[in-house]
């Protein structure tokens, strides 16, 4: 089941298994984040795994109309194994990952646990091998002890799994049902959304970029960095690099000369 937030819902039910207990042996998954909503994190995914290979994803959006964090997913549990359910929380940003928490988690039979999860920007870009997880900005064993599963403080748990509409954004979904995706924005003209969404011309490296036919063109090198080559940006250090000296191309003649402050010369002062 993939379900977006709806009225009251922080993420939304899912069943690990075949139906809802009535007593349920239930975690509740609460995630936060340090990242800011939604320009560094509109959308948060969990995946959980069965012992028996099953898969359930639930995901909600962030942002304009949708609840503030922390958000809440219950996870009930009927029958099978209490434990091994690998689960990733993922938040992302335009669809583009932005940081990933993983957790191997074990019920407590007829018991609600909490397991409350931050996305950390110390987190992001780290990778950790199998069987672990970035948490506090390293890497620590993926499995949760019954330490980290805290007793549950008899909140209400949402069980919406309905659909929320909300301004559309881009990110290739239908956010505001209408039946048509990413309208109001321009992929050939659009800083922020260049050819496609989340490509952005605004922080191209030591550049100032525009949306030109749907690609990032560079308008302006910011000191000391010229533009050489096709990627977008302006990459090339050019005050002290003698195979472009002062500009791209300009290599200094003999060999053995240094780039000085952008000028070819015998030796640097």
């Amino acid at each position: 089941m993939v379900s977006r937030a709806g009225r009251g819902a922080l993420l939304a039910l899912l069943c690990a298994l075949a139906g809802c207990a009535n007593d349920p042996t239930q975690i509740v998954i609460e995630v936060r984040s340090d990242l800011s909503v939604p320009d560094e994190l509109d959308r948060v995914v969990v995946r959980m795994v069965s012992p028996d290979g099953r898969e359930q994803t639930a995901e909600a959006l962030l942002g304009p109309g949708q609840l503030p964090l922390p958000r809440i997913l219950g996870v009930l549990h009927e029958g099978g194994p209490l434990e091994g359910y690998e689960t990733t929380v993922t938040g992302l940003r335009a669809s583009n990952e932005r940081v990933v928490r993983r957790g191997v988690l074990s019920f407590q039979a007829q018991r609600i646990r909490l397991w409350s999860v931050t996305l950390e920007r110390a987190c992001e870009g780290v990778s950790c091998v199998d069987g672990e997880t970035c948490a506090a900005g390293a890497c620590r064993p993926a499995t949760v002890g019954a330490d980290e599963l805290l007793p549950w403080d008899n909140r209400s748990v949402p069980e919406d799994g309905g659909v929320q509409c909300v301004d559309e954004l881009c990110n290739e979904r239908d956010d505001d049902c209408d039946g048509t995706i990413d309208e109001g924005f321009d992929l050939t003209s659009d800083d922020a959304n260049c050819g496609a969404c989340g490509v952005d011309c605004t922080r191209l490296p030591n550049a100032t970029g525009t949306c030109v036919a749907s690609s990032c063109q560079v308008s302006a090198c910011a000191a000391g960095f010229d533009d050489c080559n096709a990627e977008p940006g302006c990459e090339t250090e050019i005050n002290a690099n003698p195979a472009a000296c002062g500009g791209c191309g300009n290599a200094c003649s003999p060999p053995n000369r240094e780039c000085c402050a952008g000028v070819c010369a015998r030796s640097c002062p």
